[in-house]
């Protein structure tokens, strides 16, 4: 068991979910997009019920902390959550094998902190019917201080093992405070599936534009595509307005509007981390 395990042990809340996978249409918007065209374009996000077998639990935002991590206490990943009267989850649909993630780091941190991000494959017991079996494929350790605030990138690198079609991961990105005698955490949390693309849709992709991509693969519910696609046209063209406005609508899918503002400041510095592949026991 690795220190995130240790320290989240019986924090999170799994929600059971149905066993359905329909597409729950997320709040779609109409928007003028720029990439120097003058054209309109519908950007839309469609989140699909995850299937029963892993269902999400999790958190998107890191939650109150009374102790010397509470001034990160709004960490928050960029993620679509699922919350009806009756179905709440941090998931999200990737088609790659070596998807994007995204974090938003609010402040800048210190010296005295470090942040770990893990992955873990789950799995059912086959001896205990209801129990989940965690296997840990790669986690990465950084120095807070070599981190910027704002809203970062984290890919998983080629070393790391892809991810299986069909197979829940769960994620976990961790702030460990050590500024009190008393080591204090926060942290965000979901899960995670690849789905493999036919071959219609991948000639699709390959015939469309950077904006008819982000619809394509946000119609499907791609959302690790769509939003890496849009946060390069962002970044790419800052001072366009209609992308910004488009950047906005869609953090507010993960219900991060308030944070449109945030800069976008690249990749997560992978090279000043340390990284642990997957080990071959359960955790």
């Amino acid at each position: 068991m690795n220190r995130i395990q240790t320290a989240l042990r019986g924090v999170t809340v799994a929600a059971a979910l149905a066993a359905s996978c329909l597409v729950v249409p997320a709040a779609g918007f109409a928007q003028t997009t720029g990439t120097g065209r003058n054209q309109l374009y519908e950007l839309n996000f469609s989140l699909p019920l995850p299937p029963n077998r892993g269902a999400p639990s999790g958190r998107h935002r890191g939650g109150a902390s009374r102790g010397s991590c509470s001034k990160y206490a709004s960490l928050a990943a960029v993620v679509p959550n699922l919350d009806t009267d009756t179905q709440q989850g941090v998931w999200s649909l990737t088609a790659s094998p070596h998807p994007v993630f995204w974090f938003d780091v609010p402040d800048r941190l210190t010296a005295k902190t470090s942040v770990e991000f893990s992955l873990v494959r789950v799995d059912e017991s086959e001896t205990d019917p209801g129990e989940e079996l965690e296997t840990e494929v790669y986690r990465l350790t950084l120095p807070g201080d070599a981190i910027k605030p704002g809203i970062s990138s984290l890919p998983l690198t080629q070393e790391v093992s892809e991810l299986e079609p069909n197979q829940p991961y769960r994620w976990t990105m961790a702030i460990f405070c050590r500024d009190d005698l008393l080591p204090d955490v926060v942290f965000v949390q979901g899960t995670i599936y690849r789905t493999e693309l036919e071959p219609a849709f991948e000639d699709k992709l390959e015939a469309a534009s950077p904006l008819e991509r982000i619809n394509l693969y946000g119609e499907q519910g791609f959302w690790h595509e769509a939003l890496t696609e849009l946060a390069k046209l962002r970044q790419e063209n800052p001072r366009d307005r209609q992308l910004a406005a488009a950047w906005e609508k869609w953090l507010k899918y993960a219900k991060l509007g308030d944070r449109a503002a945030a800069p976008i400041v690249g990749e997560f510095p992978i090279e000043a981390g340390e990284v642990e592949l997957q080990q071959d026991a359960p955790l």
